[in-house]
């Protein structure tokens, strides 16, 4: 098992000659509307405030 992950990563590191689209790995694009610049801190405590709900949920 050991060397299938060996001979996994080391084919994985070396093929340089992929070419990916970067958004895909950040998730980059239209952010739907949503100024996290400018609402992060509401957006913060939506998400903070639905945390807590969840956990205090019965």
């Amino acid at each position: 098992m050991a060397e299938y992950f060996r001979q996994l990563v080391e084919r994985d590191l070396s093929d340089t000659t992929r070419n990916m689209d970067l958004s895909v790995v950040f998730n980059l694009g239209a952010s739907g509307g949503a100024d996290v610049a400018t609402n992060k801190d509401r957006m913060a405590a939506e998400a903070v405030g639905a945390e807590k709900a969840r956990r205090t949920a019965p």
